[in-house]
């Protein structure tokens, strides 16, 4: 598809030819219709394979899922679940906290076009409806889009009064999920009968006036903080509502409005209706690039040295500062060299673990004591601020002994709470002990974080465009850490002995959320300095947006004052 020596509509391009672009120089690439397709099919791949084959990556479907653990729970799904019985496990709080944040940064409805398989469908169902219609076999038929939010209300007004989850018997997003995840189901049946009505009767009909999953993801589309942004090059060709089917975001694109756009001045305008979906559409036929993705510039991206100075800050004094001050004293206690600790370890070690969870088998007067800690032969732990804490209750630790369970927590540099006992539990199931996973990011965190620090401060003393991306890596910091946490998971639970009392099948450990292996029952979340590094990433994602918007600033600044030479 050549958006720039033809104007490109429904009426003249055939659909295939609408999953690659033209490029001004000539080249071809894949449309972002293309993109969402691939993605898409990748996604139910993944919950397939997961099924079919124990692959354990992506388990469940759309409407609740395990994504390498983490629980993933459809907003909808939620609301019509509290209102059904007036209870959320937390589980489900955490699954759609999660979904919440994803798509407050991607767009709300970018759901309808990038994830949800019906989609695909519909699109398809689309292209046979418009070729209908211009043959004059059957009539176009619109209706008012604002009926879905109604549609929305009925839907959860069912669940409230009968306590059912009413919508799901007929959700056809939900219907065909589950049967891409688990096999055919007559209930495929009602998907047909859905798509032969929006082929038939009323263009993508199921999108746009019913389905209340895609209400919901639009009402986060209020606060997303990526949009299409309209800018002057647009000439009104119309074709762009030619192809959108929630064409009434696209308003400002009608020739009607030039007059006043052009009084005001206007050069560029984020699209703000909450039906967009950023299928990206607009973007693959716009001739004039008037069109385009981009993160919304919240105002707030000014000052990057303050939110570099905050993140580094942050960083120091939560991890480089305390793993720094107790490099090396473990292994000195191990050897019998306590009396080679300096004092400002133990001064480290004594401010940090204030408050701290302390082993039932450690004396009171040692807490928060190092050398109390060293003479009883307690559990030391480590200086740093713990990132993650896992616990465990099983009938053989009763609470009234274990108040806490069994739990144990993790830093960059090591590991706290009840390590060995941990370490006895995994023997009982099969699992190496703890020691043996992430010995090579114990060993290079502390030299990492302070080489970081340092590019963080040198990243901000200059204007290069390239160590400008050296802010990138802080802002991944909660990633990297869930990831890396998420594969030694992956690697205990899939790598399981026969010294083990029980003989468990390999699993995928739940990462965030709670649950079960044998008759342990598990816990997992993120503690304190979990938070700490998503602090850190956002000041380094907010510095390296606004150094970025500075830099592009200068260079204008910069090529002006060239031209008036």
């Amino acid at each position: 598809m050549n958006k720039y020596n033809n104007r490109e509509t429904i009426k003249n391009t055939t659909f295939w030819s609408t999953f690659f672009d033209t490029t001004k120089d000539g080249k071809t690439k894949f449309s972002f219709r293309m993109k969402r397709w691939i993605l898409v099919i990748a996604i139910h791949a993944l919950f397939f394979f997961s099924f079919f084959i124990d692959l354990q990556v992506l388990e469940g479907t759309l409407s609740g899922s395990r994504f390498l653990g983490f629980h993933m729970i459809d907003p909808f799904m939620n609301l019509q679940m509290f209102l059904a019985t007036w209870h959320i496990p937390i589980n489900m709080v955490i699954g759609v906290s999660t979904i919440i944040i994803v798509y407050l940064l991607v767009g709300g409805r970018t759901y309808c076009s990038w994830v949800c398989p019906y989609g695909i469908l519909s699109e398809i169902g689309e292209k046979w409806h418009n070729i209908l219609v211009s043959k004059k076999i059957i009539k176009s038929r619109k209706f008012d889009h604002r009926i879905r939010h109604i549609f929305w209300a009925i839907f959860l007004l069912l669940s409230f009064t009968s306590g059912y989850l009413v919508f799901e018997t007929f959700n056809v997003v939900g219907i065909l999920s589950r049967m891409i995840a688990y096999g055919w189901s007559v209930a495929f049946i009602w998907v047909l009968v859905v798509f032969l009505m929006e082929v038939f009767y009323s263009r993508r009909v199921w999108c746009t006036y019913i389905c209340p999953i895609g209400t919901t993801y639009g009402y986060l589309s209020k606060a997303s903080a990526l949009r299409i942004q309209w800018n002057d090059n647009c000439d009104s060709c119309m074709v762009c509502h030619d192809v959108c089917f929630e064409n009434q975001v696209l308003e400002i694109t009608k020739a009607k409005y030039r007059k006043q756009i052009d009084e005001k001045e206007i050069k560029t305008q984020y699209i703000m209706g909450n039906d967009c979906t950023l299928c990206g559409r607009c973007v693959d036929v716009c001739h004039a690039d008037a069109l385009s993705f981009k993160f919304k510039d919240t105002g707030l991206v000014k000052y990057p040295k303050i939110f570099t100075s905050i993140a580094v800050l942050l960083l120091t004094l939560a991890f480089t500062l305390p793993m720094i001050g107790f490099h090396g004293v473990l292994n000195k206690v191990e050897q019998g060299k306590e009396a080679e600790i300096h004092e400002y370890s133990k001064t480290i070690w004594n401010f940090y673990n204030q408050g701290r969870y302390k082993s039932i088998a450690t004396p009171k007067e040692a807490h928060n004591n190092l050398d109390g800690m060293i003479e009883s032969s307690s559990e030391l732990g480590v200086a740093s601020l713990p990132i993650w804490a896992v616990s465990l209750e099983a009938p053989n630790y009763p609470e009234e002994a274990f108040p806490e369970g069994i739990p144990v927590f993790f830093h960059f540099d090591g590991y706290s709470g009840e390590v060995h006992e941990m370490n006895t539990i995994n023997h009982y199931v099969g699992m190496d002990p703890m020691w043996t996973g992430g010995i090579i990011e114990r060993e290079i965190g502390i030299y990492a974080l302070l080489l970081l620090s340092l590019g963080m401060i040198f990243a901000m003393m200059t204007k290069s465009r390239i160590l400008n991306y050296m802010m990138l890596i802080p802002s991944s910091l909660p990633l990297l850490f869930i990831a890396d946490y998420s594969f030694w998971l992956y690697h205990f639970g899939h790598n399981l002995h026969d010294w083990g009392a029980f003989k468990i099948k390999p699993f995928m450990p739940t990462v965030f959320g709670d649950g079960k292996i044998a008759q342990f029952i598990t816990h997992s979340y993120p503690t304190i300095g979990f938070y700490v590094i998503v602090a850190i990433s956002i000041f380094s994602l907010l510095s390296f947006f606004a150094k970025r918007k500075e830099i592009n600033e200068s260079e204008v600044k910069a090529k002006w004052e060239k031209l008036g030479e």
